[in-house]
């Protein structure tokens, strides 16, 4: 090989450069991909989460302001308890968590019903599988639901990813294949198909 033999030109891959094109020119950067249009943004979902999470700290704060109010009725069950040799002081502090994990499975449930928990439809948003559109079903919901435990590791990560995901999915939707959209593409979608 002598010291005058041309470099190959690059493979058809590289459609960013060609022969003739000076050195030093920089690839253009790849077109990003736009979200779908009907998509919930992340403020709404950020909003309809808070208001069921408000809702359920709310039932938790009401269930001890309840044990605090009936100290002394809980008081006397716990003697009794104790004489029929049983502790229900286990029983009456996991009733804290009871609560308000209840109301997230009942709004998780509703949600995979029909689309939306309580949150949902004050906001305007739905939950439904990305493949069809349709409601994910309940034990879908829960799961769902259960998944978003991975979206808080770490440090809340997966519920900040749908600012940039393309679907706008946390970790918990892209397992579940779940989507967020705004109730208007739904009911835009249903309406040709409730005309004859």
């Amino acid at each position: 090989m002598n010291d005058h033999t041309p470099f190959p030109s690059p493979p058809p891959t590289a459609p960013w450069w060609h022969p003739g094109m000076p050195t030093g020119t920089a690839p253009a950067a790849p077109a990003r991909r736009t979200g779908i249009p009907g998509l919930a943004s992340w403020a709404q979902r950020a909003t309809a989460a808070g208001i069921e999470v408000g809702i359920a700290g709310g039932l938790m704060t009401a269930y001890l302001t309840a044990l605090s109010a009936l100290s002394p009725a809980f008081a006397a069950l716990q003697v009794l308890a104790l004489l029929a040799d049983t502790d229900i002081r286990g029983a009456l502090a996991g009733g804290y968590w009871v609560v308000g994990g209840a109301w997230l499975v009942v709004q998780w449930a509703e949600r995979g019903r029909t689309g939306q928990g309580l949150g949902g439809r004050l906001v305007g948003i739905v939950t439904v599988d990305e493949d069809t559109g349709a409601p994910i079903g309940a034990a879908r919901a829960i799961w769902r639901g259960v998944l978003h435990g991975l979206d808080a590791l770490p440090a809340f990560a997966g519920f900040v990813r749908p600012v940039t995901h393309v679907r706008r999915q946390t970790w918990a939707d892209t397992i579940s294949r779940s989507v967020v959209v705004r109730r208007e593409l739904i009911e835009r979608i249903a309406l040709p198909r409730q005309q004859p």
